[in-house]
């Protein structure tokens, strides 16, 4: 398990496996050499397993060659002993003093027992839930001052408490299901549901040593002498519960030890999310400030060295393209370092805007609250009858005394809280229209450089179209216009797979048109393909009186901010930058400031 070899069920299974091969000669009646063959068996299996899967590809799907039929062979082979000498094994126990029957009946029982308490659980969280206790718990939690933090220590001081009394599975069947959507709701924290679980599970832990029902306590007293008495034993678990609720302090105050390696194993596998994912942009671009906002900078480098490079054999359009391109890198990473900027101001605001925010919004969901009631009240009243003048009169009365209430909750709110809210908003939204900018600027500059560069890199296959259009320039007049406005059609295609075709893409789909029709126009057919052939023409030949140079140089600035300035628009992470991403994500970032 620890090594990743296998799955904890797969784990079980294996020990299971294991231990019915060795009970299979243990409790064997005959003390010849054949109580061992099973097991004997067993190890040739696996030797045979190990082998092909060394040796070969077991993927059926992906069969090749003989050598894969050979090795999937093997590997049936060595299966189907292995399944033999565990029947084999079992058989024996089977008639060995009933020893299977014994060992499954009690299974039978232990996971009956789970489930059970699996299904209580369900139906004691389900009627908890629709008798309204949920809401009464949110509503106490979210009623604590302290915000976040205070939450979550009475929760586990609660699970603490409660590890005393009930076993771990109640405590996670019934208790987690309650509060974890509470505590994962709280922008304050905006904690990871895996740092909540692991917390959470630290905290149960501490229910196998704390007495009376500690499983740890009941082991040990199994194995101690008589000597030892319970009382000792209870006093000698204080220090290992110390330490475990020591753990707990401090993996709550620094989340990265549990958040890391979860990122970092997300984010350098096959199936990690990519560069353009919204929750990674906040992280890449501390990423880039840090990488490209210094002196010995090699994007900064790369660029002033595009700047300088002779492009005059390239076509005009594509030239100035190049360097508006430049320019937008420009002005991107001044985007970007006034969306920095805007963030240091914002973080020296925060410090006495969020006490503030924390202390209006509490009163404005105590508003709320009263608002409910009152509609509730009014409720009531519409159906009680006109001659019950008294509960009516009551309920209006304690109408008015809420909407007292509520004026006063609104008269402790400053005067200037609309001016502190509207400019801490005004700051965000600079701070997001900033980064944004930055984002546009950084992905049509390198998509407008990389164009260009395939644009160069494709001219090979790109001037071997001239054959092409000869030939269909000999045909249109003469040959099958179905069949031509096909081929035509195919062509066109081809084309447009190249970059920057799309005129000339656009001829030829309308000759192809044309052509489908009963009533053909030659005269516009050959109008519309000379036109898309003169295109062609004045491209090839541009394209031929460019340096080759060019192409390398164009190459050499595309590699070099291929994971900075064109990180977005890679398909995959690099390792550099997915290791500073498990890093940066791995601290909780507080979202309190936009709510």
């Amino acid at each position: 398990i620890i090594s990743g070899i296998a799955t904890v069920n797969q784990a079980g299974a294996i020990g299971a496996a294991g231990a019915i091969v060795m009970a299979g000669y243990r409790l064997h009646s005959s003390n010849s050499k054949s109580a061992f063959y099973p097991a004997l068996l067993l190890i040739f299996a696996l030797t045979l397993i190990s082998f092909s899967l060394y040796n070969y590809d077991m993927n059926i799907k992906l069969i090749d060659s003989e050598d894969d039929k050979v090795g999937i062979l093997i590997g049936v082979i060595g299966s189907v002993l292995l399944i033999l000498s565990l029947v084999w094994s079992g058989s024996r126990l089977f008639d060995s003093e009933k020893t299977m029957q014994g060992v499954m009946l009690e299974t039978a029982k232990t996971t009956s027992l789970v489930f059970i308490i699996l299904l209580g659980a369900a139906m004691l969280t389900a009627a908890f839930r629709a008798f309204g206790g949920e809401d009464l718990v949110r509503d106490y939690l979210n009623s604590l001052a302290g915000g976040f933090w205070a939450k979550f220590i009475v929760v586990m001081a609660v699970i603490f408490v409660l590890g005393f009394f009930l076993d771990f599975i109640e405590i996670a069947v019934v208790v987690v299901p309650i509060v974890a959507p509470i505590l994962l709701a709280d922008p304050s924290a905006n904690i990871t549901a895996v740092w909540l679980g692991v917390m959470i599970g630290l905290n149960i832990q501490t229910s196998f040593l704390t007495p009376p029902f500690g499983f740890a306590l009941f082991y040990l007293r199994g194995v101690a002498p008589a000597i030892v008495r319970t009382v000792q034993m209870y006093k000698g678990v204080i220090p290992f519960i110390c330490l475990q609720l020591l753990a707990l302090v401090v993996v709550g105050f620094y989340p990265s030890l549990v958040n890391y390696l979860p990122n970092r194993m997300s984010f350098l596998s096959e199936t990690s999310p990519p560069p353009k994912n919204p929750k990674l942009q906040y992280c890449i671009e501390r990423y880039l400030g840090e990488n490209v906002f210094t002196e010995k900078s090699d994007v900064k480098k790369a660029i002033i060295k595009l700047k300088s490079e002779d492009l005059n054999s390239l076509p005009k359009n594509y030239s100035s393209l190049i360097l508006q391109s430049v320019k937008k890198v420009d002005k991107g990473l001044n985007h970007l370092e006034e969306a920095f900027l805007i963030e240091k101001t914002i973080e020296k605001k925060a410090n006495d805007y969020k006490p503030v925010l924390s202390y209006v919004r509490d009163i404005e969901k105590k508003i709320r609250n009263l608002k409910l009631e009152i509609k509730q009240i009014k409720v009531l009243i519409s159906r009680l009858d006109e001659e019950d003048n008294l509960k009516i009169n009551n309920y209006n009365e304690n109408i008015k005394r809420k909407e007292k209430l509520i004026q006063n909750y609104k008269n402790k709110i400053s005067k200037d809280w609309p001016n502190q809210y509207q400019e801490m908003q005004s700051l965000l939204k600079k701070e997001k229209i900033a980064r944004s900018k930055f984002r546009r600027l950084m992905d049509n500059s390198y998509e407008e450089i990389e164009g260009v560069y395939e644009v160069l890199n494709t001219l090979s296959s790109f001037a071997k179209f001239d054959v092409k259009f000869k030939y269909f320039s000999k045909k249109i007049e003469k040959n099958n216009s179905l069949k031509l406005s096909k081929e035509i059609k195919i062509f066109s295609k081809q084309i447009s797979k190249l970059p920057d075709n799309r005129k000339i893409s656009s001829h030829l789909s309308k000759v192809s048109r044309i052509l489908k029709k009963k009533k053909i126009d030659y005269k516009k057919v050959r109008t519309a393909f000379d036109k898309a052939y003169e295109i062609y023409t004045n491209k090839l030949i541009s394209l031929k009186g460019i340096d080759i140079g060019v192409a390398s140089k164009l190459k050499n600035y595309l590699n070099t901010v291929s994971f900075t300035i064109g990180v977005r628009q890679q398909d995959k992470l690099p390792t550099e930058l997915a290791l500073y991403l498990a890093s940066c994500r791995a601290n909780h970032k507080d979202l309190s400031l936009y709510f």
